[in-house]
């Protein structure tokens, strides 16, 4: 069989009775795309393995019996209007196949008879064949040839040599760029990866389009080319697809707009080749006519003046596109500040507030300098505020802190209603964005205002806390504004300057109680790690204030401001920024409050915290404190020479404290003088240092078992050394206090999880402390809480707690706890011990 059999005249009657059938242009599309692809792969092609292997196309290639010819092929192409899909798959399938596609259509076309009418304009069609031919340059140069000298017929009607200037332009668009794009529909027909294919230009085909160009550019008068506007783009869009004049997204309305374009990257691609012989008087003549096409043109904004304007945006808000909004509205922006003055215009950008966030800086820059200001400009200000981004308001109000840019200015009143009413909505709808967009509004208006008003909040409500410092940290660049003040003295001097936010802070700290003291620490807290300069900044003013309070004995104070002191400390490389004479000072007051304390049982607390401060200013470095500190201090800080119990005591505790690792070395004391030893332990160290007393005797005295510790043994020395103590030295009643509260706090250690006979061992020691202390106060206590065995009978309750909770302990055992007793005196706590036994005695005979 034969393929000059096929009978093309009923293809095309079927094919043409399916388009027929279709309802809608993009149906009908989609429909001939696929009428062609099939007579493609039907028609008499060197496809090789192109089609075969290809499982897109292979269910229906060469299913027919009998093949097309390419030419019978090219000829249904015409008669279907399949030009469009025949260049595009060009580009797609390989060079053999396209070749004879592209010259049998460059043979039909060459031959085909001009009609009278036709669907498609010649030019068109011949259009798409040139730049379809341009990869292929032995018959490119033959097609754009005949192609050429049909564009520069002298006998040509106007328009239509307005049609092949375009044409022209076109393919020495897509010539001199030296590729074609791919459509993705064949590329994946034909599983072709490229995006577009690249090939190398035919000097001679260059040279013949530079000088068709010539011809026709330097053949163009100023009547045509304003005739060109009267032809509507739509002539030249409906079968883009086929001629690609047209590239860019956005369409003109106009055929000029599209020339001035096309000239326009025709020219950009020339332009490295100004100096040619064909280039050079070229390229002045494409300048008058080049014009890259933006949709912005088509609104002739160069001629419209305010009044047009503002009548356009008022007459046509609800139908404007959004690019016509932006095209507008950025012509509004050239009559600035002019404009600021005519009421109509303000009330308009305020409609449009929405889109003028971009312009936002500028409009407020000029609203600034509006000498008759009225409401409306503020109105217009917060309006377009809201629907500006963060960052924007942010930079804002960073220029006006560093006095690049000057501030709106608004009465105390409205600022303080506008802060409430922000304040109150924060953490509320619209997430953080919405919230510190408002804040930054008010750092516009007034930056040191706000930065007050937020310090305030979070001293006097704890519930905002969190949000404040989510915007401090936002608006840090207002807090951190140097503010002038008097030069600090050396001794003060921690390395930074002083700022709002820190000056704030330090403040509150210093001057505020109770709550709102907390609440400023915690705020303090919640921000030092942003930023150095407000731990510089506190601990320089915790300085003079800390020593006035030592010498008023304000003990809770002190310890309060230790706290925030270390809290400074805990921000890495501080202590790098003191000056020399910040150092020494701190080390000096360190060291005079350490020492005046040490033996004052009511200045405890603040110990601890004291050897805290020393050691993180002077680095550990014993040397600059041995000098500053009594002879029985420098055991916290220095490993060296470790003597006695206390020594020892001193040394673990300071690593505690410190958090460094090990523990000093254990001093060799003899049985004979360590009751001696421990006495002096018990006059000189703190409540919490007791634990650690206990612990070193732990060490010292293990049990015959191996990994096991003689507890009792240690309790009851501790025991004996408190009785001897209290009996043969005549102690301040603040100091007796001390020793009975930290020698019963060793218990709480021991008592859970401790056998049984330990227990009632501890239980029988602590009876007998209790009744040897139970008159050493010279006042006998108004109130059970206030004797000074309380903390012994508190520790008496744990033991017998944890012995009852036990399995089932004897009921000896349990009259020997009421035995005990008997020795003790009458008060709350017995009564309380005697209960809980009795209630266990109850339970145990039901």
């Amino acid at each position: 069989q034969q393929s000059k059999e096929v009978d093309v005249s009923q293809i095309e009657q079927v094919a043409n009775k399916i388009l027929s059938r279709l309802k809608n242009d993009e149906d009908e599309k989609l429909k001939r795309r696929e009428i062609f692809i099939f007579l493609l792969a039907n028609t008499d092609l060197p496809w090789k393995e192109e089609i075969i292997a290809n499982e897109n196309v292979s269910s229906f290639s060469n299913i027919c019996g009998k093949l097309l010819t390419p030419a019978q092929f090219i000829g249904l192409v015409d008669k279907l209007v399949l030009w469009e899909y025949m260049y595009c798959c060009c580009a797609t399938i390989s060079r053999d196949v396209a070749s004879i596609l592209l010259e049998n259509a460059f043979n039909f076309l060459d031959q085909k008879k001009q009609e009278t009418e036709v669907e498609i304009a010649p030019w068109i069609v011949w259009t798409g064949l040139a730049r379809a031919s341009l990869p292929f340059q032995k018959l490119s140069t033959a097609i754009l040839t005949k192609y050429l000298g049909r564009c520069l017929q002298k006998a040509t009607p106007g328009k239509e040599r307005m049609n092949n200037l375009l044409s022209v332009l076109s393919v020495a668009n897509a010539f001199l760029s030296g590729s074609l794009e791919v459509d993705p529909y064949f590329a994946h027909l034909f599983e072709q990866g490229d995006e577009a294919i690249a090939f190398d230009g035919n000097p001679e085909i260059r040279s013949s389009l530079i000088v068709a160009l010539k011809a026709m550019l330097f053949d163009m008068d100023f009547d045509q080319w304003i005739q060109l506007c009267e032809i509507p783009s739509a002539d030249v869009m409906v079968y883009n697809g086929i001629s690609k004049i047209w590239q860019e997204d956005d369409v003109p309305s106009n055929v000029q707009f599209m020339a001035a374009h096309l000239i326009y990257k025709v020219k950009s691609l020339l332009q490295g080749q100004a100096s040619e012989p064909l280039t050079v008087d070229l390229l002045p003549v494409m300048d008058q006519f080049a014009k890259e096409y933006n949709k912005v043109l088509e609104l002739d904004l160069e001629s419209i003046e305010l009044p047009q304007l503002l009548e356009v945006l008022e007459q046509q808000k609800d139908s404007l596109e959004q690019w016509k909004i932006e095209a507008y509205l950025g012509k509004l922006m050239t009559f600035m500040p002019g404009c600021l003055e005519v009421a109509n215009c303000v009330s308009v950008m305020s409609v449009y507030a929405e889109h003028l966030h971009n312009n936002f800086e500028d409009i407020f820059v000029h609203i600034v300098q509006v000498e008759n200001r009225q409401e409306m400009h503020d109105e217009l200000f917060f309006t377009i505020a809201q629907h500006t981004a963060v960052e924007s308001l942010s930079d804002i109000a960073t220029k006006i802190t560093n006095g690049e840019i000057r501030t709106l200015t608004v009465s105390a009143d409205q600022f303080d209603s506008r802060f409430v009413e922000a304040m109150n909505r924060s953490g509320g709808e619209g997430g953080v964005g919405k919230m510190l967009r408002e804040f930054f509004v008010l750092a516009i208006l007034n930056g040191d205002r706000t930065i007050e008003r937020l310090v305030e909040v979070a001293m006097q409500n704890a519930g905002q806390l969190d949000n404040v410092c989510q915007i401090l940290k936002s608006v840090w660049a207002m807090g951190s504004k140097q503010i002038s003040d008097l030069d600090i003295p050396n001794k003060y001097d921690t390395g930074c300057p002083k700022t709002l936010l820190g000056s704030l802070l330090a403040k509150c700290i210093l001057e505020k109680v109770d709550k709102e003291l907390e609440n400023s620490i915690k705020l303090f807290n919640n921000l030092k790690d942003e930023n150095n300069t407000l731990s510089q900044q506190v601990y320089s003013a915790c300085l003079p204030q800390i020593l006035k309070l030592f010498d008023d004995s304000q003990v809770g104070s002190i310890c309060t401001l230790l706290e925030v002191i270390l809290s400074c400390l805990c921000v890495t490389s501080v202590v790098d920024t003191f000056t020399q004479e910040c150092t020494t000072y701190s080390i000096n007051i360190g060291c005079y409050m350490l020492n005046h304390s040490y033996y004052k049982p009511s200045h405890d607390n603040m110990r601890l915290n004291l050897i805290k401060w020393i050691s993180a200013v002077s680095k550990n470095d014993s040397s600059l404190i041995k000098a500053r500190v009594l002879p029985d201090l420098m055991s916290y800080f220095s490993t060296a020479n470790c003597k006695t119990l206390l020594d020892k005591v001193h040394g673990d505790m300071a690593g505690i404290t410190t958090q460094e690792s090990g523990s000093k070395v254990m001093p060799m004391i003899k049985e004979t003088e360590m009751k001696s030893q421990i006495t002096a332990c018990l006059v000189f160290i703190t409540k919490e240092e007791f634990v650690v007393l206990f612990n070193v005797l732990k060490e010292m005295y293990p049990c015959e078992e191996e990994g096991e510790t003689d507890i009792l043994k240690c309790v009851e020395m501790l025991s004996d050394s408190c009785h001897k103590l209290f009996v043969n030295h005549n102690l301040d009643e603040e100091r007796q206090r001390r020793i009975v509260s930290g020698y019963a706090s060793v218990y709480t250690g021991e008592v859970p999880g401790a056998e049984t006979e330990t227990l009632i061992k501890l239980y029988s020691i602590l009876i007998k402390d209790i009744f040897v202390l139970k008159d050493i106060l010279k006042t006998p206590p108004t109130d059970d809480s206030e004797m000074l065995t309380a903390p012994l009978w508190i520790s008496c309750q744990a033991v017998v707690a944890e012995l009852l909770q036990q399995q089932l302990p004897s009921l000896d055992t349990v009259k020997l706890l009421l035995i005990h007793l008997a020795i003790t005196p009458k008060c709350s706590f017995k009564e309380a011990v005697i209960m809980v036994i009795t209630n266990y005695l109850d339970k145990s005979q039901k």
